[in-house]
């Protein structure tokens, strides 16, 4: 329910009207929505994360990321780790909710609107904090597959070939900038000048 809510307040309501032509009944909707994730999912995250990091460095139960940055050992799981990383998105978009910023500035008439030329350059990080989030609430969906035995193999069997579809692309480039580099020592003729980099995109356009 909460990934609807989050859809619909971010992907479907926001391009229903452009700028400040959103009506008062969609601009309310959308706060409702703002105000569902806010204060029921980012909170939810916001204790159960700060309890679990609180209880493992209590305990000392942590790794070591990058050989000096102690981290919760309950972070290793993927699942945990999207958790964290949503929270993080979360709590980032409630920082820079344009609703918030844009009260004191708007109109009457725009009443709860998120536009305003004052925080126009937050925009783009507030999205792309949103697209993150997006992705994580999805990416979180994976757990919804024990409910069949099909689908969690189906799971397993691509969380297993990740690693190999990795080197795949990874070999796959290697030879693109291979040939790439190799052709670009060639003597052009044309008004097109053999470039490193142009022939590194054609190849690598052309294999997708």
């Amino acid at each position: 329910m909460t990934l609807v809510v989050f859809i619909i307040s971010q992907s479907i309501m926001e391009h229903l009207s452009e700028g400040t032509s959103a009506s008062a009944g969609e601009r309310y909707f959308i706060f409702l929505c703002r105000c569902f994730i806010y204060g029921l999912s980012m909170t939810q995250l916001v204790f159960t994360h700060t309890r679990g990091c609180t209880r493992a460095y209590k305990t000392k139960d942590t790794f070591k990321a990058f050989t000096w940055l102690p981290v919760p050992m309950y972070l290793k799981q993927w699942q945990e780790c999207a958790g964290f990383l949503l929270t993080l998105f979360l709590v980032g978009m409630l920082c820079l909710e344009p609703i918030n910023l844009c009260f004191p500035v708007n109109q009457e008439e725009n009443m709860l609107g998120e536009y305003c030329l004052e925080y126009d350059n937050l925009r783009f990080p507030y999205t792309a904090l949103a697209m993150s989030a997006m992705f994580m609430y999805f990416a979180l969906l994976i757990d919804i597959s024990v409910i069949s035995t099909r689908i969690s193999a189906f799971v397993l069997v691509c969380v297993r070939m990740v690693a190999e579809v990795a080197l795949f692309l990874g070999a796959g480039f290697c030879c693109i900038l291979t040939f790439s580099s190799g052709m670009s020592v060639l003597k052009a003729d044309t008004a097109m000048t053999l470039q490193a980099s142009n022939m590194v995109v054609t190849p690598f356009s052309e294999c997708l």
